[in-house]
């Protein structure tokens, strides 16, 4: 069986990736790029993570299909934050790396959805199954289907799995901006920061200082 995952370099999809090395699956990674602000880290990170797995990585350059959708001004991102991770976005990526994982033979396409993403948006799980559904009729890969293992896990406990697996969280990013180190004020860095500090785990972040 082949399997593909989707890719952000967060803390969640890559912690998914080693777990599923673990279960003996080796899955492809996809990388969408929606035109975030914080993409040239996560799609440098996504490759160093791929390389460091030996494992193949897609990555999809679809900024044109999201302009106007998903990236606020730069001074906004933290304002609309909720908005821009709504429902809206999440389907059209999760419908592109759906259709390039069905017609690249995978069965299954594993996302890094967490507790807290179903809280912020309660029709997630049934989003899931509707692209999967449509993708599987549309490719002809009637056996594709998306899953999310952690949609019921939350970030804390996440990071935990993360330590035992050996994940190189360093690696990872989770903050709405590009540069050198992540802010530790927006939205995802104080999610990032309250996982650790729950999982009483020491936080490898460089956050930028104030």
């Amino acid at each position: 069986m082949r399997y593909s995952i989707m890719i952000s370099a967060g803390l969640d999809s890559t912690t998914l990736w080693y777990d599923l090395i673990k279960q003996g699956k080796k899955p492809r990674g996809i990388y969408i790029n929606a035109g975030q602000a914080s993409h040239d880290n996560q799609r440098y990170l996504s490759r160093t993570l791929s390389l460091r797995l030996d494992l193949a990585l897609d990555v999809v350059e679809a900024n044109r299909v999201f302009e106007g959708l998903t990236q606020p001004p730069h001074s906004r991102v933290a304002e609309v934050a909720e908005t821009m991770l709504g429902c809206g976005d999440s389907c059209a990526s999760l419908t592109i790396a759906s259709i390039l994982a069905a017609t690249g033979g995978s069965e299954v396409l594993f996302t890094g959805y967490t507790a807290e993403d179903k809280d912020r948006l309660p029709k997630l799980g049934r989003m899931l199954e509707l692209v999967g559904e449509v993708v599987a009729i549309n490719t002809g890969n009637t056996a594709f289907r998306v899953e999310a293992p952690y949609i019921n896990t939350t970030k804390a406990d996440i990071v935990q799995k993360a330590q035992s697996l050996e994940v190189p969280l360093e690696l990872t990013w989770s903050c709405l901006w590009s540069g050198e180190f992540q802010c530790g004020e927006c939205l995802r860095c104080k999610e990032r920061r309250a996982a650790f500090s729950i999982s009483r785990i020491k936080d490898p972040t460089q956050y930028r200082k104030r």
